[in-house]
Parts: C-alpha cells; sequence; structure tokens
C-alpha cells in the first residue's frame, strides 16, 4: 500500500498528512473493487466493518483480498509510515527503531476463533489491522456518518484507501481535515467528537477511486467525512492502523 509514499508526498497544513492517487497498481485495485463484500443493510449512513482477522482467514474471502491484507497485517506497515513521516513523527509516539523490535498482534485478535490458523499474542505492545469498512447507503436524504472528530488516543496512525464505486457521482463523500480554532487542548474528554465550532475546515480529500490518504494520530489531527448528498451507494475504503496498548496523550 506504501509503496508509492515517499516523504515528497507529506504535506503540514493543517496537520501532516499525505495523499497518493493511484496508491495500488490498477490491476490489484480493480481486482479487490470487484470482489469487496458489500455492507449489511443496516440503515442510513452506518458504518460497518470487516476486520482484517477475518478478510485474511475466511475461505469464501477472494484471494486478491487474502493476499493483500496479509501484507499489511505486520507491524512493518508501522514501521514504514513512521520512516515516511520522520519529520513529523515524534514523542509519544513510538520510534521506528522501536517499533522494529516490539512485539505485534492483531486487532481483535481475541475473537479469532479456534482453528482459524495460528492463534496470536492478547498482550502484544503494537496491534495492526487492515480492514474494510462500509458506510451504508442513504437513499432519502444526505447526511455523514462522522463528522468532526479525533481517533483513539491510542492509535499511532490512519490510512483509508478509497474504493468508490465507478458509477457513483454522489456530491460529497470526502475526508474533510480541520484545525482547532483556538488551539489543541491539553487534555481531551473520553468523547473525541467534537463541535463545529471548536474547528474549521481547512482541506478535503476527494473521495476518489484507489485514493491513499494517511496520517499519523495526534490532538491536531482533526477530521471527519464530507457531508454527502442522498445516495444509493455505499462509501467504502480499506482501513490500516496500528494502535498500542495505552493512551499516547
Amino acid at each position: 500500500m506504501f509503496d508509492r509514499l515517499g516523504p515528497d508526498d507529506v504535506v503540514v497544513d493543517p496537520f501532516p498528512h499525505a495523499v497518493v492517487h493511484d496508491a495500488l497498481p490498477d490491476e490489484v485495485y480493480e481486482r479487490l473493487a470487484r470482489t469487496r463484500q458489500a455492507g449489511p443493510a443496516t440503515g442510513a449512513n452506518v458504518r460497518s466493518v470487516v476486520p482484517g482477522w477475518v478478510l485474511q482467514r475466511l475461505p469464501h474471502v477472494d484471494p486478491a483480498w487474502r493476499d493483500f491484507v496479509g501484507r499489511h497485517l505486520t507491524v512493518d506497515m508501522a514501521v514504514r509510515v513512521a520512516e515516511v513521516f520522520a519529520d513529523h513523527w515524534a514523542p509519544p509516539l513510538p520510534t521506528a527503531a522501536a517499533l522494529e523490535t516490539a512485539s505485534w498482534s492483531l486487532v481483535g485478535a481475541d475473537m479469532i476463533p479456534p482453528g482459524l490458523g495460528d492463534p496470536m499474542p492478547a498482550d502484544a505492545e503494537v496491534r495492526v489491522d487492515c480492514r474494510l469498512e462500509t458506510i451504508s447507503a442513504s437513499p432519502a436524504e444526505a447526511g455523514s456518518h462522522r463528522q468532526q472528530h479525533l481517533d483513539l488516543p491510542s492509535r499511532l496512525f490512519s490510512a483509508l484507501l478509497y474504493m468508490r464505486h465507478p458509477d457513483d457521482d454522489t456530491d460529497g463523500g470526502g475526508l474533510v481535515l480541520y484545525r482547532w480554532r483556538d488551539g489543541a487542548p491539553t487534555t481531551f474528554a473520553d468523547d473525541l467528537e467534537l463541535s463545529a465550532d471548536r474547528v474549521e475546515p481547512v482541506v478535503t480529500v476527494p473521495y476518489a477511486p484507489n485514493t491513499l490518504v494517511v496520517f499519523p494520530n495526534s490532538p491536531r489531527a482533526l477530521h471527519g467525512a464530507e457531508v454527502r448528498a442522498a445516495t444509493t451507494f455505499e462509501r467504502t475504503y480499506a482501513f490500516l492502523t496500528a494502535e498500542v496498548d495505552h493512551n499516547l496523550w
């Protein structure tokens, strides 16, 4: 996923992030997009998740997905992101060198049933995931499943590979990047959802096929899903991340 990503792709406003168009080779992306699992009918603009361990281990999943996920369910993925963002990857984020030697497992490893491959440790220092996320269609009204917010403070980075359907001409659906209006607070409540008056939008990354957006996590990394018009199409992306077992901020 990150082979076409380099330090020159990093943009610092409103916080360090990178966008890569045509992130995967065409034939790889097209196979993944064609064979992806559809989300359940769960109402309008509702997020559903297929964890990486499911995509990697269940026999009904297309081999292209098993291969794609298998290449990313490793701590090497986090090391690569840390190296790309080296000039913006500071404590409390663990260094690339520390990640190289960290014990690692999968997000949700404790949910893997016996018999589905080798068990994964539940007490690893780093947990990784490469999962499929789907936002259900909303035919009757415009909406967003989640607007301005911060990610879990235990997360090291977030990466989204957009998988927009080629027939989807719906307005909106991108990723909005924000900045704090009055500076980042020094303490945070348990609720990481934010009111619109606390932040201002700066950049919107379009919801375009085979587009990767990735950013290190921090109290500055404010983002949210752009409101999209009423639509019969799902909003779909692969989500790649790494987490530690404690809050970093």
